[in-house]
This record gives structure tokens, C-alpha cells and sequence, in this order.
């Protein structure tokens, strides 16, 4: 939200923390912490080779706003942004990346 609106986003393209942090980052915050959900290469003994994401995205951004924007009701001050991936992602890449920005530490 530094720059104008709220990022709440889901995409086919590889996600970017440093894009997230700075949605939520400010002089007015003090403290920023982060969320980034890796595909893993192993899940219950099984090897990983990728894993498949599907959303219909209208309604799944439309859900991340809806868990942003209570956590900033609840806790006036605080910014939230949100960035899911969507596709056919490899054991490594970011599938979810979260930030959430504070006036204090």
C-alpha cells in the first residue's frame, strides 16, 4: 500500500518478495515481517517433480482482499499484502509470498 493501493494478486508469473515488501513498507512502519511458501521437493515420503495451482482469480483475489482488509480493521496501522501463484510450479518456487507492515516493531 506504500504506493497507492492494496496488493492483494494472484499470477501465472514467478513472485517477487521484494515487490511485496515494498507494497507494505513505509516510514510510517517499523516493523515489516514476511511469508514465502516454497514448493517442497518431498511431501509424506513422496518425491515432488511439481505441483499444479489452480484459481478461478476474480474470486480468489477477491478473497486474499477480504483476509487483508479484516487484519487492517482489526489492527489499525497495519498493511497487508498478498501474492499467490498460479500454474505448474517446480520443488523451489514460491507459491505464496506474504508481507505485513506495522507502526512498530
Amino acid at each position: 500500500m506504500a504506493g497507492g493501493e492494496p496488493l492483494y494478486r494472484v499470477q501465472a508469473e514467478p513472485l517477487s518478495l521484494d515487490e511485496v515488501i515494498a507494497a507494505v513498507h513505509g516510514p510510517q512502519r517499523g516493523g515489516v515481517v514476511t511469508f514465502s511458501g516454497a514448493v517442497r521437493e518431498d511431501s509424506k515420503g513422496h518425491t515432488v517433480t511439481r505441483l499444479e495451482y489452480e484459481a478461478y482469480v476474480p474470486m480468489a483475489q477477491k478473497k486474499l482482499a477480504q483476509i487483508g482488509d479484516e487484519a487492517r480493521v482489526k489492527w489499525p496501522g497495519v498493511e497487508v499484502a498478498v501474492v499467490h501463484r498460479v500454474g505448474t510450479l517446480a520443488p523451489g518456487d514460491l507459491a505464496v509470498v506474504i508481507a505485513v507492515a506495522a507502526p512498530h516493531r
